[in-house]
């Protein structure tokens, strides 16, 4: 029964602070002149012209393809894929995750990068309830990690099946980075590497939380047993806490995100949508610049450009298609509110933390890879390269001592100093026992949350990339050579 009545008084402070937070949203909209914002038919034309460019079947945004992909369970995801026109040689293979808001367009700088397209099959897809694919009921752990799972076999299957691939490279970003997280710790043998962008550890985010917690308390302690002699006890104690007090700040949001739907559906609608016109601007500035106005920071080209990546398809391209090539009806039904409460169902049902139990034939195609190596099954060398992830994940150790959640793929972990949604003190602090042999974590001084768009950014997650195409001890290499001018450096290199 305690444990009932504390669940309840939990969710009952996590109402009120999300209440809060809206309440905040509101003054913030009201700031700006957002709050009582209606669209005009000048935005309204500008967000179908660029919708049709990303999302028209019949075009090819960015030089890519669209696609869909058909699961076991019916539901269709859709993605780009874009292939080197060249057709000789072995080719890598790419796949961007894309987070909250968005779609496979966020990735666009990189899908349009000649330097990453040269010799790499790209593919980008959109998550269940984003852009152009079909709904989930749940987007709790196991339906989106079988999901993603399923996807990213039959990406290799489709295109090395005949052939043996360079190498498998798995980009995430946000909420698909929660994805990547899960993957390199869960099925490792996907990629030989992950490249994961701005979002907090699931376990490692709790641990330090709770590790910080426990050490207040116990200075609070024994301040409390001498408050005149103990008052650095007292400040050390409080300025523990304080990484705790900011990020309680920077999630705000998503305390707003957890209330009853009706709520967080009319936060999607107020002000012409006012929440993703915020975070769009947050993507351009790269700054946590909450109360300026962003109408001279953005173009309306820029934020036709933003909307359209994030609200997906009109109901322009959900229609002239055959039903197995076009946008499923999911799609269509979405447009009317932007898709804003399935969106948040990402928010809501579990997808960090919550059991992921592998269906059989996830099982059995990830214990074919480790037969055969993340190179297929053609694979001529006899260096068996999931093999050797699978040990680095604990090299040095006499038994297995990782905590959960600790990542058994290479992975170069990155972070951009100035995103308004993290404190770098939760994010990072103990992330080294959390990585496999050969990771690394970058941070980039100058840069914000969305760090495959902002430029300077950009360009520095294009040459991480580029750099780890050819083989792990290039990319390393490149890391630590980043130089001044990029803002970026190598913090964690196990």
């Amino acid at each position: 029964m305690d444990w009932l009545v504390k669940h309840w008084f939990l969710r009952l402070l996590a109402n009120v602070y999300g209440l809060f937070v809206l309440g905040m949203f509101v003054v913030l909209a009201t700031m700006d002149g957002s709050f009582l914002r209606r669209p005009n038919e000048k935005d309204k034309e500008l967000l179908k012209h660029v919708q049709q460019k990303y999302w028209s079947l019949d075009n090819k945004p960015f030089g890519a393809t669209h696609q869909f992909f058909k699961l076991r369970n019916g539901k269709r995801l859709h993605y780009v894929e874009k292939i080197p026109s060249s057709a000789a040689g072995k080719k890598n293979l790419i796949v961007f995750i894309h987070g909250f808001p968005d779609s496979y367009a966020v990735w666009r700088k990189q899908i349009a990068s000649p330097q990453l397209s040269k010799d790499s099959i790209l593919v980008a897809p959109d998550l269940p309830c984003y852009g152009g694919s079909d709904e989930f009921p749940s987007m709790s752990a196991e339906p989106v990690l079988e999901a993603l799972s399923e996807f990213i076999l039959g990406m290799r299957e489709k295109y090395f099946i005949d052939s043996d691939p360079e190498r498998v490279i798995i980009v995430t970003h946000d909420w698909g980075s929660v994805i990547g997280f899960r993957l390199a710790a869960e099925a490792p043998q996907l990629a030989d590497r992950f490249i994961i962008c701005s979002v907090l550890h699931p376990t490692l985010s709790i641990a330090n939380i709770t590790n910080r917690i426990q050490t207040s308390r116990r200075l609070f302690s024994t301040f409390l047993k001498s408050p005149g002699r103990n008052l650095r006890l007292l400040r050390t104690a409080l300025s523990n806490l304080a990484p705790l007090g900011t990020q309680l700040e920077r999630s705000g949001y998503i305390f707003a995100f957890n209330l009853p739907l009706p709520i967080t559906a009319w936060i999607g609608r107020m002000g012409d949508s006012w929440f993703l016109r915020l975070m769009h601007r947050l993507a351009f500035t790269g700054k946590d610049n909450l109360r300026s106005s962003y109408t001279p920071l953005i173009t309306p080209e820029f934020s036709a450009e933003a909307m359209a990546c994030s609200l997906g398809p009109g109901l322009g391209q959900c229609t002239g298609y055959a039903e197995d090539y076009g946008y499923p009806a999911d799609v269509a039904r979405r447009v009317p509110e932007g898709g804003w409460n399935t969106k948040l169902r990402i928010y809501r049902h579990g997808l960090p933390n919550k059991r992921w139990e592998k269906s059989l034939e996830t099982i059995v195609a990830l214990n074919q890879l480790d037969g055969e190596g993340s190179r297929g099954p053609n694979c001529k060398t006899s260096e068996n390269i999931t093999g050797r992830r699978r040990s680095s994940s604990n090299a040095g150790r006499l038994f297995d001592s990782a905590p959960k959640g600790a990542l058994k793929a290479p992975a170069t972990i990155v972070y951009g100093l100035q995103d308004p949604a993290f404190d770098p003190s939760v994010a990072l602090e103990g992330m080294k026992e959390y990585l496999s042999r050969d990771s690394q974590v970058v941070v980039i001084d100058n840069a914000g949350h969305w760090v495959g768009v902002e430029d300077r950014s950009s360009r520095t997650l294009e040459g991480i990339v580029s750099g780890f195409l050819k083989s792990d001890e290039d990319g390393i290499n490149g890391l630590r050579g980043l130089d001044a001018a990029s803002g970026a450096r190598v913090t964690v290199d196990v």
